[in-house]
């Protein structure tokens, strides 16, 4: 392999880093990404699914409480993931999206971090995370 095609090599994993780093921090506006097969963008996805909804999502849906009983956690999970939409080609996919993200948050439960997810991502202390 030639010096050019590891630098082009170095400078695509860096844009897809920054690619993944951004579907879990920005959340005010729509994010594309656009992927071949195999390359991870249901990871990408689901890691986006959590970042919002322990992060930014989970802060929104707090905020929106009408009473005490509506502060409880549970009932904050709820909202937030009712309010989560993911669009996928296949049944099969979205099956698959789902238990994905089931997963990831009982890593997140059990002191695990879910594959894909950011160090960085917009999300409160291990406390927190657990608590959600």
């Amino acid at each position: 392999m030639s010096a050019h095609d590891l630098e082009a090599r170095c400078a695509l994993r860096e844009e897809d880093a920054r690619a993944r780093e951004l579907a879990q921090r920005e959340f005010d506006k729509p994010v594309v990404l656009v992927a071949g097969a195999g390359t991870g963008k249901t990871t990408a996805l689901v890691a986006r699914v959590i970042a919002w909804s322990l992060g930014p999502g989970w802060q929104r849906a707090a905020a929106s409480a009408r009473s005490a009983r509506d502060e409880r956690g549970d009932r904050i999970a709820v909202r937030v993931l009712r309010g989560v939409v993911a669009i996928t080609f296949t049944e099969m996919a979205a099956s698959e999206m789902s238990e994905r993200i089931g997963a990831a948050l009982l890593a997140l439960e059990t002191g695990e971090w879910p594959l894909g997810l950011r160090e960085s991502a917009a999300l409160p202390g291990p406390e927190a995370l657990r608590e959600r």
